[in-house]
């Protein structure tokens, strides 16, 4: 566990957005034996989750003040196991965390992913909007008290989107 502890120290004074996370010796060794069991089954709360305590930790083991500023590090878990075999990948498994391993074929441009935007209503109120997976899914009713309309425009530049890029794997 001190070679996992230096090792994520090191990253985080990197500066890094992204750190390396052990998921074996995380699960093997670490404070809540459930973890692994979490992490397969609601992997998005779980890394969001450790992401804040990664930021936790850079803001106590950095001396630099930039480190104080709130800030969210990204999860990267490697080992992983068991791995999920390619053709086992079916729609039952979306939402959980799956581990494969292959050589990527193709890659795509980076684009951005909406996840999130404001709908505008006649009577001014906005109804906030998030897009699981970046999928189109307009409100069907304002959701200001006592309007009942269904006529909302998009506010595009209350869009949020992050990157996002395919990858093929075989």
């Amino acid at each position: 566990q001190k070679s996992q502890k230096e090792a994520l120290r090191r990253q985080i004074a990197a500066g890094t957005p992204s750190v390396l996370v052990d998921f074996e010796s995380m699960a093997r060794e670490g404070a809540d034996k459930d973890w692994g069991s979490a992490a397969f089954s609601h992997p998005e709360q779980v890394l969001r989750c450790l992401g804040a305590a990664l930021c936790v930790l850079r803001r106590r083991w950095s001396a630099a003040p930039a480190a104080r500023r709130l800030c969210m590090l990204t999860p990267q878990l490697v080992n992983v196991a068991p791995l999920t075999p390619m053709s086992s990948l079916k729609a039952s498994l979306r939402g959980q965390l799956v581990a494969v391993r292959g050589n990527v074929t193709r890659v795509g441009g980076v684009r951005p992913l909406v996840v999130s935007a404001d709908f505008v209503c006649r009577c001014g109120g906005r109804t906030p909007t998030a897009f699981t997976d970046g999928v189109y899914d307009p409100p069907t009713q304002c959701s200001s008290p006592g309007c009942r309309s269904r006529y909302l425009t998009l506010d595009r530049s209350s869009a949020r989107t992050v990157d996002s890029q395919l990858i093929k794997l075989q």
